[in-house]
């Protein structure tokens, strides 16, 4: 029999040429066990053959589907068009200990992962084909936390081992099943450590941020505003933040704002608001970011240029809506009807 090749990893450059070696032999439809920020996996090219005999080896059900693992999110378009909250998760999560479960382009269920750990993701760029993987033990077995559990399981049996010493943390991946907007637990893992199962589902609402300058007129009042209309239209569940660029202590809604929201006393007091500044974490957890003025839209993208997908003027015929701060009552009840018109039209498109 012949025995598995066992490549030590030193942190040097010759690492880079065992990686590209293990690359080649999964390409090949080899079985290659290498580490992630989890426990180690065992991988090869996504083909039937190669799957068979990987399900083979491990003793694992052919029907029970294994995960693709991807050096990046930009491959996955090839198996699954991601609905919003799977998406979202994995903007948040990824890379990271999360597996996402979600419908796939041939109708079937896939699931989807990209491990944090840099040989892992080394490994999957230089293999240029579609992997998938699972942990590198016999079903059933202790979950690897290191080369020699995988040689000891798996010695001669599959190709090739990247050691990369012991992993800090031998817990699988956690994995979520998202159907739509659904989102369902299918088993705890190392995401726990970050994050629970509730977090998890809290970070996939749907998120809408408005921002201004000072977070005391015109973003508070776009806030109160948006979540009165959901609620009438039904759609409570998407969380509603507001926030501003230039804020340096937390300061009441302005007087003049409290009273133009007065129409509606009951669903618009914004008199216990305290302004909130403008954090890379709001920024990260928000499906859509509402501005009030293109220079807020100049400094949001200065702090997370990757956000300019998601960033738009409320106006959706692109002007500024002016910032009413210091002017007459009169002038925050146009500010106020200004910004319930663009409402009107950007949350029907919800």
């Amino acid at each position: 029999m012949q025995k598995t090749e066992h490549l030590i990893l030193n942190d040097d450059a010759a690492d880079n040429a065992k990686i590209r070696q293990a690359a080649d032999v999964l390409a090949r439809g080899g079985l290659v066990a290498f580490p992630t920020e989890t426990v180690y996996g065992l991988g090869t090219a996504a083909n039937r053959q190669a799957v068979a005999r990987l399900c083979q080896v491990k003793q694992r059900a052919a029907k029970k589907p294994l995960a693709y693992h991807l050096a990046d999110a930009s491959r996955v378009n090839e198996l699954a068009a991601l609905s919003r909250p799977a998406a979202k998760l994995a903007r948040l999560f990824w890379p990271g200990p999360l597996t996402l479960v979600v419908p796939g382009l041939n109708g079937e269920d896939v699931g989807l992962r990209v491990p944090a750990h840099p040989v892992a993701r080394r490994l999957l760029t230089e293999a240029r084909v579609l992997v998938q993987a699972t942990s590198a033990n016999r079903s059933g077995g202790d979950e690897p936390a290191s080369a020699r559990q995988v040689l000891d399981a798996f010695d001669g049996a599959i190709d090739l081992v990247l050691d990369a010493g012991t992993l800090p943390r031998p817990a699988p991946s956690t994995v979520f099943r998202i159907a739509g907007e659904e989102l369902s637990l299918l088993r705890e893992g190392a995401l726990a450590g970050n994050a629970d199962a509730n977090a998890v589902r809290e970070a996939a609402r749907e998120t809408l941020l408005f921002v201004c300058r000072g977070n005391t007129c015109r973003s508070p009042m776009a806030a109160a505003l948006a979540a009165r209309d959901l609620r009438r239209r039904g759609r409570s569940e998407i969380k509603i933040m507001s926030a501003g660029t230039d804020v340096w202590d937390e300061q009441p809604a302005t007087p003049e704002a409290v009273q133009a929201m007065e129409i509606d006393a009951q669903e618009l007091d914004i008199s216990k608001h305290r302004s909130r500044p403008l954090t890379l974490d709001m920024i990260e957890r928000a499906d859509t970011i509402y501005v009030m003025e293109r220079a807020q839209k100049r400094s949001l993208l200065e702090m997370v240029p990757s956000a300019a997908d998601r960033v738009t003027l409320l106006d959706p015929a692109g002007r500024d809506i002016r910032d009413p701060c210091g002017g007459t009552r009169q002038e925050y009840s146009v500010c106020r009807g200004e910004i319930a018109a663009c409402l009107q039209e950007v949350l029907g498109a919800l």
